[in-house]
């Protein structure tokens, strides 16, 4: 009989090792309702509902009008959550849009979803929203001394992206809870607009409400108006993160309705508030005017709103965007590495059951393609050339992916990274 070998400290240290093992690597559920729907609050209350009014009067031409877009959009991209609902409770895979259209339609479309949403789309609009933080600080510091100047603007606004990724990668927890924060503050800030409007009309100020639908443009230029508000509605569908939610089936269709139903009752009541206090051409000058009307000196509190709106969505869009990168990457159309969890906090570090009936998905569709062509065929501008040369270039691109072509010394690039940043491809799809 063979006796047992005393285990070595190199054997201990090897099984310590076995254990961190790709197949206990995957993502977990670490949020709830409120967080859910913090996150998709948070991501589509950025800059749009201080910007787009502006762009949904100038191109619908009447109060009346302008009131009615944004109710309609408002149920329509409730709708849309609806059908949203139905593929987060079906489909248990971080990526969302991107897992979607590969499962459906195969890797060409999906690899053009995820070329444009992480290489233009998202870092792009991160980027702007970055730009507009550091000109509402300069704002701020402006009241009080003198203009900054722009080098030091763009050094805030990449302060600002930085510390977004940063809080990503440290914990889910943490960046939730800064979510739920900045939520609960742009909230309350348009909540304030709100009630500040319907104090008016309770005592008999109708301000430019009593203009009505004087001055409607034609149908065409209306479309752009749709588009306007489309932007402020922007990430109501967001669900990234749904694969972490717990309880997926009942949490999901609960967060999206919620949330979608939160946003616009606020984004409503807040141009309803704007009509009652300002002029037309005060509205279409600056909004901050309002702050100045109705709260004086405390008007500060806008801007300040203004940056904890920005700095939550921005916050939202970076975790979110993480994730579908991250299931690109386990796809093999993103590099390898993009899909490494931390060993430790399980995080992509590196890439920082519900049903509705099937006319509403078509409804939706229908409608998405209308406001898609009119544009190009109504009023072409060369701006739409570039969205699409940019799309045709990951046609030239995919057959990279497609057949795995690896540039040399790719192996070598993804160990650096994985001994940089402490971490560790998953097992399987998530």
């Amino acid at each position: 009989m063979e006796e047992p070998t005393q285990e070595t400290d190199d054997d201990q240290r090897r099984k310590s090792e076995e254990n961190v093992s790709s197949d206990l690597l995957h993502l977990k559920r670490r949020i709830g309702l409120v967080g859910a729907a913090s996150f998709v609050i948070g991501v589509v209350i950025g800059s749009g509902i201080f910007v787009s009014p502006k762009n949904v009067l100038v191109y619908s031409g009447s109060i009346g009008l302008c009131l009615t877009i944004w109710v309609v959009v408002g149920l329509f991209v409730l709708i849309i959550s609806l059908v949203y609902a139905e593929l987060g409770t079906a489909f248990h895979h971080s990526g969302a849009d991107y897992i979607y259209i590969k499962d459906a339609f195969g890797g060409l479309p999906a690899f053009l979803v995820v070329w444009v949403q992480a290489i233009l789309q998202n870092p792009a609009s991160r980027t702007l929203k970055a730009l507009v933080f550091a000109d509402y600080v300069d704002s701020l510091v402006s009241s009080t001394s003198c203009n900054l100047p722009r080098s030091i603007k763009i050094m805030i606004a990449v302060i600002e992206l930085m510390s977004l990724a940063i809080t990503s990668m440290i914990s889910v927890r943490l960046t939730t809870n800064i979510q739920v924060f900045f939520t609960a503050t742009k909230t309350v800030a348009l909540i304030i607009i709100g009630v500040g409007g319907i104090v008016k009309l309770a005592q008999g100020s109708f301000g430019e409400l009593k203009t009505g639908f004087e001055g409607t443009n034609e149908q065409f230029t209306v479309v752009l108006a749709v588009y306007s508000c489309f932007y402020a509605y922007d990430g109501c569908s967001s669900h990234c993160i749904f694969h972490l939610l717990f309880h997926p089936g009942r949490n999901i269709p609960l967060a999206l309705v919620l949330s979608t139903f939160v946003i616009m009752t606020v984004y409503v009541l807040a141009n309803v508030s704007y009509f009652t206090v300002l002029t037309k051409q005060e509205f279409l000058t600056s909004w901050t005017t309002w702050g100045q009307k109705m709260i004086g000196s405390a008007s500060i509190i806008i801007p300040i709103s203004v940056l904890c709106s920005i700095h939550g969505s921005n916050n939202g869009t970076t975790f979110g965007i993480s994730r579908v990168m991250f299931a690109a990457s386990r796809e093999g159309q993103l590099p390898e590495v993009m899909s490494y969890l931390h060993v430790k906090s399980l995080i992509p570090t590196f890439s920082i059951a519900f049903s509705v009936p099937l006319f509403i998905p078509v409804i939706c569709i229908i409608i998405l393609l209308f406001l898609l062509i009119v544009p190009f065929v109504h009023k072409p501008q060369t701006e739409f050339l570039y969205a699409v040369a940019f799309i045709g270039a990951g046609l030239i691109l995919y057959p990279l992916v497609y057949f795995q072509i690896k540039i040399p010394g790719y192996n070598h690039v993804t160990v650096f990274f994985q001994l940089l940043m402490n971490i560790a491809p998953p097992a399987k799809r998530e």
